[in-house]
């Protein structure tokens, strides 16, 4: 089921912010739990920055802590695996798909993107170039 969404890589993406813990084995491979919060959130993924250093492929527990008005609203921990990772202005920043249908997000997302699908498909291009 992931994998059907993992190909088209084109739902819409919100900048919503959750603060979440992820769980999973470094590329040192000792085990971790960190707590940041998202920087935007889709039915199937989303983005975050960690000072971890992660492996592209690799799988990670994500559980959502807050909701977004920053109220507690702990969700179960979802499986997540990782599809880019990104240094950025002295972290990680990581990009990560859902492995199944669990509901992640502690709102029901909005019903329109917020960003140009076009603009975020050149970014990718860029990134994809520079790795």
């Amino acid at each position: 089921m992931a994998s059907e969404h993992m190909q088209s890589r084109r739902e819409p993406r919100y900048p919503l912010r959750f603060e979440i813990e992820v769980c999973g084995i470094g590329k040192d491979m000792q085990p971790f739990r960190v707590r940041t919060a998202t920087l935007d959130v889709s039915e199937w993924g989303c983005r975050f920055n960690m000072s971890i250093s992660l492996e592209a492929d690799s799988i990670v527990t994500l559980q959502a802590l807050s909701n977004e008005a920053g109220g507690k609203s702990s969700t179960a921990p979802v499986m997540f695996q990782v599809v880019r990772v990104l240094e950025s202005k002295g972290c990680w920043e990581i990009a990560a798909w859902k492995m199944g249908p669990e509901k992640v997000w502690p709102v029901e997302l909005p019903g329109g993107p917020v960003d140009d699908h076009e603009e975020e498909a050149a970014r990718r291009r860029r990134d994809d170039t520079e790795q």
